[in-house]
């Protein structure tokens, strides 16, 4: 998966979920920022985000990801593990 590929899907995801223009969706994005991202939406984030990905976050993971660049480092990652085990 190319690199802008993967940060495009996600701030589609985030866009949609979060209810916010993309163009919203900046690396300093995140709870503090962008008045929409509560509690309800950052669980139905991750829903989507793991729905979309084909992937299951960690706990530790889901509570990390507050911000566009968090969630961003840690789909990588994820998606890394993922290819490890195929």
């Amino acid at each position: 998966m190319i690199v802008q590929d993967l940060e495009t899907r996600i701030i589609d995801v985030l866009s949609v979920v979060l209810q916010v223009p993309p163009a919203a969706i900046i690396d300093d994005a995140s709870t503090q920022t962008i008045n929409t991202w509560d509690s309800l939406r950052h669980i139905n984030l991750i829903s989507v985000l793991e729905e979309e990905f084909d992937i299951e976050l960690e706990v530790s993971q889901i509570t990390r990801m507050t911000s566009f660049s968090i969630v961003l480092k840690e789909m990588r990652l994820a998606l890394n593990e993922k290819q490890k085990k195929l």
